[in-house]
C-alpha cells in the first residue's frame, strides 16, 4: 500500500515538475536543431556505360588537329578549339577491320558528337574522326558541320570491356530545331518524319543531316538519318535512323543516347512505314533562316 501511494506522489510530482518553466528552474532548455540549408542541385551524373578499354593518341598538325582520348574520357582538339569528349559506346566494324568509339559532349547551350576511328593498315595505326556540332550548322556553309577529320598516324590501344565514368552534365538550354532539310521521309504509324519535323509516340524529331549511301559488305547500302528528339519531360535525345536499300518500306531506330544523363537503348525497332521516297535521297541544302 505505501509502495503505491509513493508511486502516486512520484506522478504528481513529475507532473507539477513538467508544467514549471525549465529556466526557472535553473535548468538550460535544450537547443532547437539547426534550420537545414537549402540543398544545392549539381547537374545530373551520367550513366555508367558498357565500352572497351582504349587509348588513342595522334595529330595532324597541318589541321591544328589533336586527339587524346581513352575511356576513362579526353579531348579532341578541332581547329585549334579543345573539346572534351565522352564515351558512350565502342564496337568493331568486321567488315573494315576497324574500331569504333561514339563519343559526345554536352554544355549548356550546344552539344558535340564524334566517331573515333581506329585502324592499322600498312604497319601503321591510323585514326580518323567524325565530328558534329548542333549550333554552328545552319548558314556555315556546311549545313550540318559535320566534317570528317583524318586519316592521321597516331598510336592506339584496345583492350578488356569496362564502364565509363560518371560525370556531371551541365542542362541543357537550346532550342530544337532542324537544322538540314531532309529528303528522308517516313509516314509510317509509329515514325512519321518530313523535310523539318518528325514524330515518334516518346517525342518530337528535329533532322539534323542526313548520312548518306554508306555501304557495309554484308548489309548493302543504307542512309542514316540523325535527329534530335525532344520529349514531353524536357528531356533531349540523340537518335539515328536507319533506312536500308533492301528495305524501302521499312525504318529502323538504332542508337538513342539521352543527352541529359547519357543513357543509352541500344535494341533495334523496325518501325513499318508505307511509303519511302528512296529516290528523292540527295545532298542536304542549307536551310533558309
Amino acid at each position: 500500500m505505501k509502495k503505491i501511494q509513493f508511486l502516486a506522489m512520484v506522478s504528481v510530482f513529475s507532473l507539477i515538475l513538467a508544467a514549471i518553466p525549465m529556466a526557472s528552474l535553473g535548468l538550460e532548455q535544450p537547443a532547437a536543431p539547426p534550420i537545414p540549408s537549402p540543398v544545392v542541385q549539381f547537374p545530373p551524373l551520367s550513366s555508367q556505360n558498357a565500352i572497351r578499354q582504349f587509348y588513342a593518341v595522334g595529330e595532324d598538325p597541318d589541321k591544328s588537329v589533336r586527339v587524346n582520348l581513352s575511356d576513362s574520357g579526353g579531348y579532341i582538339l578541332y581547329h585549334g578549339v579543345k573539346i572534351d569528349f565522352l564515351g558512350w559506346y565502342s564496337q568493331y566494324w568486321a567488315a573494315y577491320n576497324m574500331f569504333l568509339v561514339h563519343l559526345v559532349n554536352v554544355t549548356a547551350n550546344n552539344f558535340y558528337l564524334a566517331y573515333l576511328y581506329l585502324e592499322e593498315f600498312g604497319g601503321y595505326e591510323w585514326i580518323g574522326f567524325w565530328i558534329y556540332s548542333y549550333t554552328s550548322m545552319a548558314g556555315a556553309g556546311n549545313p550540318s558541320k559535320h566534317e570528317w577529320v583524318g586519316w592521321f598516324n597516331g598510336d592506339y590501344w584496345i583492350g578488356y570491356s569496362t564502364q565509363t565514368p560518371s560525370v556531371q552534365i551541365p542542362q541543357m538550354n537550346i532550342r530544337p530545331t532542324f537544322k538540314t532539310i531532309n529528303h528522308l521521309y517516313s509516314d509510317g504509324p509509329f515514325l512519321k518524319i518530313s523535310a523539318k519535323v518528325g514524330f515518334t509516340t516518346q517525342m518530337t524529331l528535329y533532322p539534323l543531316l542526313a548520312y548518306l549511301n554508306v555501304y557495309d559488305p554484308s548489309l548493302g547500302y543504307w542512309n542514316e538519318l540523325w535527329t534530335l528528339g525532344h520529349d514531353a519531360s524536357g528531356n533531349f535525345h540523340y537518335v539515328i535512323f536507319y533506312m536500308y536499300a533492301n528495305y524501302p518500306q521499312h525504318v529502323l531506330q538504332g542508337y538513342t543516347l539521352n543527352l541529359t544523363d547519357y543513357s543509352i537503348r541500344l535494341e533495334y525497332v523496325w518501325h513499318y512505314s508505307p511509303w519511302w521516297y528512296e529516290q528523292s535521297v540527295r545532298q542536304n541544302t542549307v536551310p533558309k533562316t
